[in-house]
């Protein structure tokens, strides 16, 4: 309620700031907007990105910090100088009543303190601030109570007239995006993070849309709140380095914990020398190969992500023995000419982000192997669960029985993963195998 009456408040000053300019002026400085937002829009993450250095690390304050303030600076700086450009070379009013002129300059006006306001607000929701801005919250979290209403995120009530949502889609389209062929510079990036109702229905087909940009802008926010900061949730427990080695789950059949709020399973752990499917992967000399089936289920703090570079195996000591794994599995494609294929999850299994990616099918076969140097795993929803095969390089000395599986609090930066070693030895990628 408070913010849409400050928002209202401050269209209906702009409204009368254009009935004073009238109607030629107004109109002009609606177009001067309209045109530096679209500037601003393709120039603001590339500007940020020049400024304050790589703006995908998701867990600096500056990628989400700079962004919003370039994006504000260009938009500010570039209408300023149209503005001021327009009003010396159109300085005649148009040829009409002075009604028409006070009216006009009005509507034009609230136009623009529409859009502008709507600007204000996007701004507002790219800081790292609480998830609610003054009471207005796009999405709300709905605690689950059974297996049958799980918990989960749904859309909440937009703002009057929803001026953030309007701003987003008619600068993003002013910008060279639109729905249909993905999205421009504000919603492409984000992807059809957010489906209509939070589902994806049997025959679903993806769509971007300003749901996506606020969902994202959202979900950051209540990450940085619920999980990281801890502000809202208490502090996340530390375990102490001496308790690791206990902490962490023994490698056999159907043993299970929690460690920071994620259920942890153990299926299996075999030690080989090859990745399925992949004869050119290599373990280091000395080492081989340890693959640990493992099912993870967060059980509290959602929406939150997990990292498979975050487990690591550990001695009985807390000592780590091996580094960041591979994820590898089974993948599936429509037909042999099908450019697009997928790894195969779990039945519920979040959206995930895989680094680099390969997959090896059997000439003319639809269901194949996979493996990454990574993955990402973004929980939404209580009922997600995951369960994939990680892949560690173990030197050769070390029983499978004198050490566990360890996942670290933090979830590493982008930046960071990208200084992790190669946890295995590869040669070019190639996506036919006959060894799958």
């Amino acid at each position: 309620m408070i913010l849409n009456l400050l928002a209202l408040a401050a269209i209906a000053a702009v409204a009368v700031f254009g009935a004073r300019e009238r109607l030629y002026h107004a109109a002009m400085t609606l177009v001067a907007l309209v045109l530096a937002g679209a500037v601003a829009c393709v120039l603001g993450g590339p500007v940020s990105a020049a400024i304050f250095g790589a703006t995908t690390d998701t867990n600096s304050t500056w990628h989400y910090v700079g962004h919003a303030l370039c994006l504000w600076a260009i938009l500010c700086v570039v209408f300023l100088a149209l503005r001021t450009v327009g009003h010396r070379l159109l300085p005649a009013d148009a040829p009409v009543p002075d009604a028409a002129q006070v009216a006009g300059g009005a509507v034009f006006g609230a136009l623009t303190g529409y859009l502008a306001t709507g600007m204000a607000l996007v701004v507002a929701q790219m800081l790292p601030v609480a998830p609610s801005v003054l009471g207005y919250e796009p999405f709300r979290h709905e605690r689950g109570v059974s297996l049958e209403n799980p918990e989960r995120i749904v859309r909440e009530s937009a703002l009057w007239f929803a001026p953030d949502r309007v701003a987003v889609w008619l600068l993003d389209t002013a910008a060279g995006g639109g729905v249909r062929d993905g999205g421009g510079p504000l919603l492409a990036p984000c992807g059809d993070a957010y489906p209509p109702d939070g589902q994806r229905a049997e025959g679903y087909r993806p769509a971007v849309d300003t749901d996506d940009f606020l969902y994202v802008l959202w979900y950051r926010r209540w990450e940085a709140v619920r999980w990281r900061t801890g502000l809202a949730l208490g502090p996340v427990p530390e375990i102490a380095p001496a308790q690791v080695g206990q902490e962490a789950l023994p490698l056999e059949r159907r043993r299970h914990n929690t460690l920071y709020g994620m259920k942890l399973q153990v299926y299996f752990a075999v030690r080989t020398n090859r990745v399925a499917g992949f004869a050119d992967i290599q373990p280091p000399d000395g080492h081989e190969f340890l693959q640990v089936r493992l099912r993870m289920e967060p059980s509290k703090r959602l929406p939150r992500t997990i990292d498979s570079a975050q487990f690591t195996l550990v001695d009985e000591s807390g000592r780590q023995v091996a580094g960041n794994p591979m994820v590898h599995g089974e993948a599936t494609r429509q037909s042999p000419d099908d450019k697009t294929p997928e790894a195969v999850g779990s039945p519920t299994s979040p959206p995930v982000v895989a680094r680099n990616l390969r997959f090896a099918f059997p000439t003319g076969g639809n269901r194949g192997l996979y493996v990454a140097s990574g993955m990402r795993f973004p929980f939404t929803e209580r009922r997600q669960y995951e369960t994939r095969t990680l892949v560690f390089a173990v030197p050769r000395t070390v029983a499978s029985d004198t050490v566990g599986l360890f996942m670290v609090a933090r979830v590493p930066s982008p930046a960071e993963i990208e200084q992790m070693p190669d946890p295995g030895v590869t040669k070019p990628p190639e996506t036919e195998g006959p060894e799958a």
